[in-house]
Parts: structure tokens; sequence; C-alpha cells
């Protein structure tokens, strides 16, 4: 079972004299088990009867998970969706409870030190940010055979060609649209004015936003979907966390990372023959 040593002295526990005594009789080290229990008897008391149990049941529900993995986000969100087949909205509910949970054992001291860094990262999940990529990524990105197919049903070859070059360029859709040329090379003005270059020339013409946007909707595709996969497939044939910030114009490394991740767990394992 996973452990994590309990910090019975901490000052969190004064605010909850009733439970300062029942920690006394836990063992310094206490199972995943044991933690959402104490969880639940802390928040308890605010909500409601059915809501204990539903939000216990919950996280109870990740033990397997858990003891495989310990409480890395990503495998739990990628298990959920892909082993268990999870609904979005389940495991969207399910992840911001484990994030408050995260946040409890930070508050309460259960973790510290380098723990306890990992841990505050893991409630960034308040923003739903490693989900959004983690499920997105797992679930809702199709292949690009797929795409490409789906592009070439589109009505006009004006909108086929402004989707190819949203999906080869990784451009923003509004992005497509301020583009300048100089001294031959293409740049846009991206999210907080930053200025790349683009490697992908734009075509002749450009298709009106909204025009665009429900032609690839007719075809069940999306202008974002269009970028996401472009990174992916950039990650995919070996591309650095720099190549991915330099190309889509992000500001943080860990979107880079999000993308980046089975790449390297995959590099990994071939290189330890697993």
């Amino acid at each position: 079972m996973y452990k994590l040593r309990l910090a019975k002295t901490d000052k969190f526990w004064d605010n909850f004299p009733n439970i300062k005594s029942y920690l006394h009789d836990l063992p310094d080290e206490v199972d995943y088990l044991q933690l959402v229990d104490l969880y639940i008897e802390v928040f308890g008391p605010s909500w409601a009867l059915t809501t204990q149990r539903s939000e216990a049941s919950k996280l109870k529900a990740l033990t397997p998970i858990i003891i495989r993995f310990g409480m890395d986000p990503h495998n739990i969100v990628t298990t959920l969706t892909t082993e268990l087949n999870r609904t979005r909205y389940y495991v969207k509910s399910l992840i911001t409870r484990l994030a408050h949970f995260y946040q409890f054992l930070l508050d309460s001291g259960t973790v510290k030190g380098g723990a306890g860094n990992i841990f505050r990262n893991y409630t960034k999940f308040y923003q739903n940010k490693l989900f959004k990529h983690a499920y997105n990524r797992e679930v809702g990105l199709p292949e690009r055979w797929e795409v490409l197919a789906k592009i070439s049903k589109l009505p006009t070859q004006n909108l086929i060609e402004h989707s190819m070059f949203l999906l080869n360029s990784g451009l923003r859709i509004d992005e497509s649209y301020h583009i300048e040329e100089e001294n031959g090379k293409y740049k846009v003005k991206g999210k907080g004015g930053r200025v790349r270059q683009i490697f992908v020339p734009p075509p002749t013409v450009l298709v009106k936003k909204s025009t665009l946007q429900k032609a690839l909707a007719k075809v069940g595709l999306k202008a974002h979907t269009l970028r996401k996969l472009c990174a992916t497939n950039l990650a995919g044939n070996g591309a650095t966390a720099a190549d991915l910030l330099s190309v889509m114009g992000w500001s943080k490394l860990d979107t880079a990372q999000y993308y980046l991740q089975p790449q390297n767990e995959s590099r990994l394992k071939q290189m330890m023959g697993v």
C-alpha cells in the first residue's frame, strides 16, 4: 500500500482538537486509505452526509491505481480514461476532489520538503490544466491520417488549404490572420505580444474565421485540434521542449512537457529494453 509519513505535531492540527487525539493512535506512516479517512474526518462535518460518502468513495476507488503508480496524476488520468473508460465528467470531478486532497496533505504537513514541492505542483489540478492535456492527448485527439481524411472532405480548396496550414504550422486560428512577411520570412505576433517565426508559408486565400470554423465542425474537427495535433507530431518526431516553445508560441515549459512526456517514456523504455 502507498504510505506517507504523518506529521502529528504540525500547527495545522491545532484547528482540529477533536482529531489530534485520534492522530496519536495512528502510526508514523499511514497508508492511502487511512489518509482518505483522515481527510473526510477533517472536512466531512461541513458537508452533507451523502457528500461525505460520495467523496470518500471517489478517493477510495483510486486505491488500485495508487498502489500501481503512487499519486502520479498523469497515470491516474490515463488509467481512468484509457483502461477503465470513465467519462470525461467523471474523471474531471474525481480529479478536482483529488486536488483538494493533495492540498490537504500539504497544509497538514503530511508531505514536506521535495515531496511537498511535487504535491504543490499537483494542486494545479484546480486549474484543470493537467487534466485537460492528459485527457485530450490520451482520448480526444485523433490520428493525423484521420484528420487528413476529414480535411479532404471540406467543400472548397480554400478551406482545405487554410486547414492544412493550421495543421502544419501549429498556429492558433486567430494568429493565421495576422502574419507578416519580412525579408522572405513569415512572422506572427501571438499571445502576450510574443513574435515568432512561421516555417510554413500561408495560403494565398484565407477563409473568414466563422466560415472556417463552421466547415471544420461539419467534418467533426476544431481549429484547435489541428494545433494540438501539430504539437503532438512535432514531439513524436523528436522536437525538444525548446523547439515546441518556439513553434507553438507557448510561454510555459510545462505545456511542452505534456506533449513530450509520452515520447520520453517510450524512449526510456526502449533504452532499458522494456
